[in-house]
């Protein structure tokens, strides 16, 4: 008795998983509109502004050190390879950092930024840029 009750749980569980997964399909989020080329040109504004894009320069050089560190822990005397190799990747991945920058900018647009909204964030921008008067 015991064994049928398990069984009618697992059989309801299955069932319930089986209509959970028929149901996300309809509930699934539209995707996002393609942000226009002024929004995004507005976002790699604020992005600059705010100081964001510095966030993702220091992280080519951080990934490339910590992997760096993990292998220097399995074996000490490929010190000089390592470094060596590490080096030719910063400068080899240095770019993508911009190409971070780029991808930041397209959310933010796509997410924040309306069409109707761009004279008016413009404005804001300019006067963000103008030096304060005393």
């Amino acid at each position: 008795m015991i064994a049928r009750l398990s069984t009618r749980y697992r059989l309801l569980a299955l069932v319930a998983l089986a209509l959970l997964g028929l149901g996300l399909p309809l509930n699934a989020q539209e995707p996002a509109q393609q942000p226009s080329p002024e929004a995004i040109l507005l976002a790699k504004q604020i992005i600059a502004l705010k100081g964001v894009d510095k966030l993702f320069y220091p992280l080519v050089r951080g990934v490339v050190k910590k992997v760096t560190d993990q292998f220097m822990q399995t074996n000490f005397m490929w010190a000089n390879d390592l470094n060596q190799v590490a080096a030719q990747l910063e400068k080899q991945y240095a770019p993508r950092a911009t190409e971070l920058v780029d991808a930041s900018a397209r959310i933010y647009a796509s997410h924040f930024i309306q069409e109707d909204s761009g004279p008016e964030l413009a404005e804001r921008i300019l006067s963000w840029l103008q030096p304060a008067a005393d």
